[in-house]
């Protein structure tokens, strides 16, 4: 507490509010105060505390020689009684305070602190301190009061959110009204210069943890939902539908372990680490499908086979490539644009020569007939397929391709007139 604050005079408490302070030795009793709070006034009575309830009413009396004291800090105002300093007689926050102000008589004027329960009476020493403090009172008392009745209904939406989330609702709009709530609890912590700001944001703190808490818990549901979907849709072979649940799901974690070093959450990131990992082991689940197809067609026993699983390979890789994949089991966007241009480069080597066995198996019916038709048209086919492709991807050449396109042509036309000449 003070050093001895029984020994200070009346003659310390001052009428000029700036020596309020200065006159005192404040620091023991600031130091039992939270980190933020501290003393801005203390008013000094001979005529010691009263204290009205519902029921009763209080008078503590100081000892001879001793006084009694009022202490004013940014949080709350402490009654202290002649010596035994060591616990306040009375403590009354700020919010508890309805009114409070000075009434005159006929021999002294007393400073009473209206509150939720009754009131507090005190007789200064010091009536134009006292004014002061009365004002000041007022305008920090009815801060912290609009802090705290806004914080109520942070609290109420905030209990609407953690309903919505336990019915497996979408808690978006009560998050936002919470959101809006401690916004006005904001405005109350500094729409007044003398507001104690910290103080105030130290009570806002809890509410923005739990709510940040709760949306990013929930923001977690939903990725354990996709990441459910994701392994569903692999196994029964949906694999675009996989792809877009892995996509959201890496969008929605990522999300999530961007603020969580903001956010007082115990266990979210234990869990987010898990979910993470989880997530990589359904992407590689999925990835390895094209990949198993680009083996399959490494492996092909004939061109048809390799062109299928070539196809099938750039089928899946284009779907994850559309769908925004990058990063999940380590696959960057830079990476499947690189395997996709070595799937297609393959595809289009498998088309060709393709082509080349069908054209051919052509000139082996003598370039005419039926047959020859057939297996020229199934090159120019091939080719036109490889061409697309090469017209898609800058690093391939169609030039050639089309080349040997309009000869396949000529050789068709020729076989169909030598064919119908035959007739």
């Amino acid at each position: 507490m003070f050093n001895r604050v029984s020994k200070l005079s009346k003659q310390a408490f001052v009428a000029d509010a700036s020596q309020t302070r200065g006159n005192l030795d404040v620091g023991s009793f600031e130091s039992s105060l939270a980190d933020a709070e501290a003393v801005q006034y203390v008013l000094a009575s001979a005529a010691g505390i009263e204290q009205t309830t519902a029921d009763r009413t209080t008078t503590i009396e100081p000892g001879p020689d001793t006084a009694a004291y009022a202490v004013v800090s940014n949080r709350r105002v402490y009654f202290l009684l002649g010596d035994d300093l060591a616990e306040p007689e009375l403590t009354v926050d700020m919010e508890q305070i309805s009114n409070v102000e000075l009434r005159n008589a006929l021999l002294s004027t007393t400073l009473v602190f209206s509150t939720t329960t009754g009131a507090v009476r005190f007789v200064p020493a010091d009536t134009e301190t006292a004014e002061v403090v009365v004002s000041y009172v007022s305008r920090v008392g009815k801060a912290w009061s609009d802090l705290f009745e806004a914080l109520e209904k942070a609290h109420r939406s905030l209990a609407s959110v953690e309903s919505a989330i336990k019915a497996g609702e979408d808690p978006e709009s009560a998050i936002q009204q919470t959101r809006t709530r401690l916004s006005n609890a904001h405005h109350c912590a500094t729409h007044h210069d003398d507001a104690p700001t910290e103080l105030m944001r130290d009570q806002i703190q809890p509410v923005e943890d739990r709510l940040e808490q709760l949306r990013y818990g929930s923001r977690l549901d939903r990725a354990d939902g996709l990441i459910d979907d994701a392994r569903r849709a692999q196994r029964s072979g949906a694999f675009a539908d996989g792809v877009a649940a892995v996509v959201e799901a890496t969008d929605v974690i990522r999300d999530v372990a961007s603020v969580l070093h903001d956010v007082d959450a115990p266990g979210l990131s234990d869990r987010l680490t898990s979910q993470a990992n989880t997530l990589d082991t359904v992407a590689q689940a999925l990835l390895n499908e094209a990949e198993r197809a680009c083996h399959r067609a490494l492996q092909a026993a004939d061109d048809a086979a390799a062109i299928a699983a070539w196809q099938e390979a750039l089928d899946r890789y284009r779907e994850a490539a559309a769908a925004g994949w990058d990063g999940p089991a380590g696959a960057s966007q830079e990476a499947l644009r690189f395997q996709l241009a070595w799937v297609v480069g393959n595809l289009v080597d498998a088309l060709v020569s393709r082509a080349d066995e069908r054209e051919a198996a052509a000139e082996e019916f003598g370039g005419t007939g039926s047959d020859a038709i057939g297996r020229y048209e199934e090159a120019c086919r091939n080719l036109e397929r490889a061409r697309d492709l090469a017209e898609d991807h800058p690093e391939l050449t169609a030039a050639p391709l089309e080349d040997r396109i309009g000869t396949l042509e000529v050789k068709i036309e020729r076989a169909e007139w030598q064919w119908g000449s035959a007739d």
